[in-house]
């Protein structure tokens, strides 16, 4: 296994991406119980508790495989405005993934502003230049049109179809360039 990128922080024109850390709970509890940003994103919405054992789950995730899921914080107050990142959830659909997910999720008053391609184009340079992945895969679900426009323009299309927690999900895949 490579070496952790545990404390690497991105920066870009208007973000830093960081990895995520126990003080972002009460940040993220107040995202992940948003219901303006769950139905946009076709999120479930979550209580403390999940939103602890997700963040967990995501510090846990850099220690052990040495990537994860960045924290979006705006550039001009350090706030913690959405997630974006690469990880292996072992997702249990069928089929399954072939390689590394991404995904992203931003707080919707900060949607519109090109900050999620700005976050995931620079988490894909990541990928690309040090992680080195042949390819890596997006879930998204078939209504959820401003994801499928944004991974279009990441680079990413359609290979196929799966049911993921019950409903209908497309698969989308980037080769690395």
């Amino acid at each position: 296994m490579a070496k952790p990128l545990d404390s690497l922080i991105l920066t870009t024109n208007n973000l830093i991406l960081r990895p995520p850390v126990l003080d972002d709970f009460a940040a993220l509890s107040r995202i992940w119980s948003d219901p303006i940003f769950c139905r946009k994103g076709q999120f479930p919405i979550m209580g403390a508790e999940l939103v602890w054992m997700r963040l967990l789950r995501d510090i846990g995730h850099w220690h052990g495989l040495g990537f994860g899921s960045f924290m979006i914080c705006d550039k001009r107050d350090q706030a913690l405005i959405g997630q974006a990142g690469l990880f292996d959830y072992r997702r249990d659909m069928n089929p399954g993934l072939l390689w590394p997910e991404v995904g992203w999720a931003l707080d919707p008053d900060f949607h519109g502003r090109g900050f999620g391609f700005e976050a995931m184009q620079t988490v894909l340079d990541l990928s690309d230049k040090v992680l080195r992945f042949e390819a890596t895969q997006a879930i998204i679900r078939p209504y959820n049109h401003a994801s499928l426009k944004l991974a279009a323009r990441l680079g990413y299309d359609q290979r196929s179809e799966a049911s993921f927690m019950g409903s209908p999900a497309l698969v989308l895949t980037r080769n690395r360039p």
